[in-house]
């Protein structure tokens, strides 16, 4: 006896290895968040909103102050220790640099990642830099998992994503 054939069977395959997930936001008036937003709740100690634009064709957000904050959903990775690498599409506007502020799990809820360098040449970049300690567990204000830091001014960004892989057991 031969039966019908069974259903088809679907999977997505992925080139990244066990433990790594790759999530995203690109910012504007209408922000799209892939396993991670843009967070812009207010409490004790926030610097301000952002304002949606659109920059060289671009859309953007742009820092009132010099922060803006993101969250990663919880399910991805949270209240442990992983590797990130973060890539930032930024507006080079200004001088100085802007750097990724995570927390760290222990007494530094903003360490600094190494400064991505401003040369205002008006046009877009992207960097990508890397924490090889970082904790996502909200401890930022708003209860944000990192931010965006330039001290001297706004910071105009359409997107970032950030590549996390497995957990450190410390």
């Amino acid at each position: 006896m031969v039966s019908d054939a069974s259903a088809g069977v679907a999977f997505d395959a992925s080139d990244l290895p066990p433990g790594t997930a790759v999530v995203g936001s690109v910012v504007g008036a209408t922000d799209h968040a892939y396993g991670m937003s843009e967070d812009e709740r207010p409490s004790g100690g926030f610097d301000g909103p952002t304002t949606a634009s659109v920059v060289d064709g671009l859309s953007a957000r742009t820092s009132t102050q010099g922060n803006i904050y993101f969250d990663v959903d919880d399910s991805i990775a949270h209240a442990g220790f992983y590797t990130a690498t973060f890539t930032v599409s930024y507006y080079d506007q200004g001088t100085g640099s802007l750097s990724v502020q995570y927390d760290n799990g222990g007494s530094d809820p903003y360490k600094s990642t190494a400064g991505i360098a401003l040369t205002g040449s008006n046009t877009w970049k992207t960097a990508t830099v890397t924490a090889a300690d970082a904790y996502f567990g909200g401890r930022q204000h708003s209860a944000a998992d990192f931010r965006l830091r330039y001290g001297s001014g706004q910071l105009t960004v359409h997107s970032v994503a950030v590549k996390i892989s497995g957990e450190d057991q410390r």
